[in-house]
Parts: C-alpha cells; sequence; structure tokens
C-alpha cells in the first residue's frame, strides 16, 4: 500500500474572522462572534469552508464568493472566516477591514507541503531541513519578513515611550 505524504507542519495559524471594521470589537471571544447572528458571512465554494462556517455559525446568512477581493465590492458581506495570517495580510492593505482571532476559537490551521504518493524519503529529508531552518532562526526571520512586514535589517523603536530604544 502506497501511502499520502505530506512533511510535518512547518506554520501554524488561528482561525480568524476577517471582518469590516465596525463590528471587529463584538468579534473578540468565540462566544461573542457566535451571537452575531446578523452578520453575513462570506464564504469559498470550498467543502472545508463550508463545513466549518455551517458548524461554527448555523444562523448566519452566508454569500459564497470566488476569492475574498470580492469583498470591498459587495457591502453586505460582514465577514469571513480565514487563517490570521492571510486575514492580516488582507487587512494590512484594504482601509475599513479588520483581522481578529477570537479567544477559544478553535484549532489552528496547520501548513504543511504535500507530496506524492510513495515520497517518503523526500518527506523525512524535507522535515529535516525545516527543522534546520527553525533551528538556525531562519524561519523566524522569514516570519517577521512576510507575515509581520518586518524588513530585514530593519530598526525598530517602540512608539509609545519617548526617546525610544530599538527592540532587539
Amino acid at each position: 500500500m502506497v501511502e499520502n505524504t505530506a512533511s510535518k507542519p512547518y506554520y501554524e495559524s488561528p482561525l480568524a474572522i476577517l471582518v469590516r471594521g465596525n463590528v471587529a470589537e463584538r468579534l473578540t471571544t468565540r462566544e461573542n462572534a457566535i451571537a452575531q447572528t446578523s452578520l453575513t458571512i462570506g464564504m469559498f465554494d470550498s467543502p472545508v469552508l463550508q463545513k466549518l462556517t455551517a458548524d461554527m455559525f448555523p444562523d448566519n446568512p452566508k454569500a459564497l464568493v470566488n476569492n475574498y477581493f470580492e469583498m470591498t465590492k459587495r457591502p453586505e458581506i460582514d465577514m469571513a472566516l480565514w487563517t490570521f495570517v492571510q486575514a492580516r495580510a488582507y487587512a494590512r492593505s484594504r482601509p475599513g477591514f479588520t483581522a481578529v482571532a477570537p479567544s477559544d476559537f478553535g484549532s489552528p490551521f496547520l501548513f504543511a507541503y504535500f507530496m506524492p504518493p510513495g515520497a517518503g524519503q523526500i518527506a523525512r529529508y524535507l522535515d529535516y531541513w525545516l527543522n534546520l531552518k527553525k533551528t538556525e532562526g531562519f524561519s523566524s526571520e522569514q516570519e517577521k519578513q512576510w507575515m509581520d512586514g518586518i524588513q530585514p535589517g530593519a530598526t525598530i523603536y517602540r512608539w509609545c515611550f519617548i526617546g525610544s530604544k530599538p527592540i532587539d
């Protein structure tokens, strides 16, 4: 029997809500988010997202979207489920949207590389390489650059202190 092969997860992101900014403060906990039954949820035509959305928000109106870029043109859609890292990137470049990761909102999404059946040797090599990069600090640097928007070598100052010093 040939096995399906995937690497060990190299990244995890909490489940989040991409939401129009005017309702973000009402969605900071799972309980509060689920109580917002009047908000319309946009979702991809994906069996995973449709089931997740239906299970978490059974009473909310839903709208199918081809992609979340449609949300800027469809004011009837109030929010969408996504990973926090993706929702945050979207919100950074679109005024009026916010990424919210409610407390107690469930297990994180795991990111991994999928390979063809029978690629066990390659998967083991990839797992070793990913672990090596994590140990070297490479993964952390990549996350800072690509997820947090901090360019390599940039000096970061704390805005809330007068005469602030760079953060190490």
